[in-house]
């Protein structure tokens, strides 16, 4: 490396354009895909729209909080095997 600089940068430059590329569409496609959001949530796209977005929302939260119950019940598995890991009863 040290006698060949040029040949590391070459070889690094890859990683480095897809790492820029990715923080650069995700710096693009966020501020659009907030605006849509919020274009729906005012009504934009009419109360069908909305009405879509808002079931959308609603079963998207659903699906978090079973999925946060049922890994909240494998830890508690996990860690009441443990006798060391299990918290002490005061």
């Amino acid at each position: 490396m040290a006698l060949f600089p040029e040949i590391v940068v070459v070889l690094s430059a890859p990683a480095g354009v897809a790492g820029f590329n990715a923080l650069f569409v995700l710096g693009i496609a966020l501020p659009i895909i907030q605006s849509l959001i919020r274009h729906v949530e005012a009504g934009g796209f009419g109360e069908e729209a909305k009405a879509y977005y808002a079931t959308a929302i609603q079963q998207g939260d659903e699906m978090l909080k079973t999925a946060s119950e049922v890994v909240q019940q494998w830890w508690y598995d996990l860690f009441s095997e443990d006798k060391e890991l299990a918290p002490s009863s005061v």
